[in-house]
């Protein structure tokens, strides 16, 4: 089965928009498997957070995938860092301004909403994607609803990976590409 990475800054969306995709994926929140079945080598005290074992959750997903029927999307800040290329990493953005009333609406302290803001800014997660993953879709989910991006995502999905062919899927797909390209999203002009 595909596997789908849906990754970026906390407070983009992720989480939402994963539950707001329904039963046709078999979903899996990363944070919570971490948590959950203890895939992590310690704590970072100065952070408050886990720190991952990227090789034990890549060979816990290797196996979700293998015996899914359903194709398979990760969901976290990390799904585009395993050792386990996805067959499309999708970067969900959001405007900083916006991302910081987020991330205080949620309760993070504020050092780590200074954090997330200036990795966003920086197009951390992005960067990183780009570096690591081969197809990469770039959202902006700061005036879209939920089920907006949620419906974008079932098309990028579609046509990535559904194993449909013919001149109309190849169409939507450059058009998808080309719409959502990495790098289409600069935050700058909003400074």
């Amino acid at each position: 089965m595909p596997l789908i990475a849906i990754t970026g800054t906390p407070g983009t969306g992720k989480t939402s928009v994963c539950r707001a995709l329904g039963s046709e994926y078999n979903i899996i929140n990363l944070n919570a498997v971490i948590e959950r079945r203890g895939f992590y080598t310690g704590i970072d005290a100065d952070r408050g957070c886990l720190i991952a074992d990227l090789h034990r959750l890549a060979e816990y997903i290797r196996r979700e995938v293998e015996n899914s029927e359903k194709p398979v999307v990760i969901e976290s800040h990390l799904a585009h860092l395993l050792p386990l290329q996805p067959d499309v990493a999708i970067v969900l953005r959001a405007n900083p301004v916006v991302l910081a009333s987020r991330l205080r609406q949620k309760g993070f302290p504020m050092r780590k909403i200074e954090e997330n803001v200036e990795a966003e800014m920086l197009d951390v997660i992005l960067i990183e994607a780009v570096e690591l993953c081969h197809v990469i879709y770039e959202l902006d989910t700061t005036n879209s609803t939920v089920s907006e991006t949620a419906s974008i995502i079932r098309e990028i999905i579609d046509v990535e990976v559904r194993g449909e062919r013919g001149a109309d899927v190849t169409s939507r797909k450059e058009s998808l590409r080309l719409r959502f390209r990495p790098g289409s999203i600069n935050w700058l002009k909003y400074s």
